[in-house]
């Protein structure tokens, strides 16, 4: 496998991966030489949607900056067409086959996809409180106590799970939950 993209975007790339950076500074670098390599989220992070635009090079550019996310070895075997898939390589601790560490390279190519689509999204549109602006401490207390009665009502429910995995009153605990719901309003 070639690579198409500058070292800058390389580096931007291995740094995402492997940086002590804040994720925040590690998404923002590597969106920037995404926007200076002209890549284009709607296309070029996916096999299909990169060769129906005629743009597959800028697919295969994606594993390559995928795969330097890997340890230095793996990466070397996955792009030498002489290494066999069944070949055992060790790194960091692991033992796998060319194939079975090929198989990691989608998920790096969702990762370097969903840090490009951040990086592009406006301040609304991204992921969490409106803006970043935080949420009503007791709109944030009803939704953490929602998920706590989700979980004790699933763990108690003696059709799905025969024994519950908390050893206390299940119905006692919904009921407290209702209590300190009743205690910010509802």
């Amino acid at each position: 496998m070639t690579n198409i993209v500058n070292q800058a975007t390389v580096s931007a790339a291995i740094a995402y991966f492997k940086s002590t950076d804040t994720m925040i500074a590690k998404r923002t670098a590597l969106g920037k030489t995404f926007v200076a390599d002209g890549f284009q989220l709607a296309t070029d992070f996916a096999v299909k949607s990169a060769k129906d635009a005629g743009r597959e090079d800028r697919f295969r550019a994606i594993e390559f900056l995928a795969q330097e996310g890997m340890p230095s070895n793996v990466a070397a075997a996955l792009r030498d067409s002489d290494v066999s898939g069944k070949k055992v390589i060790k790194a960091d601790g692991v033992t796998q086959t060319k194939t079975e560490w090929s198989r990691r390279v989608p998920a790096k190519v969702r990762n370097l996809r969903e840090a490009y689509k951040l990086f592009l999204a406006t301040d609304a549109e991204k992921k969490g409180a409106k803006a970043n602006t935080p949420r009503d401490i007791n709109t944030r207390i009803k939704d953490e106590i929602a998920k706590l009665v989700n979980a004790v009502a699933l763990d108690g429910n003696v059709d799905k799970t025969p024994e519950p995995a908390a050893k206390f009153d299940h119905e006692e605990m919904l009921a407290a939950f209702a209590r300190a719901l009743g205690m910010i309003g509802k």
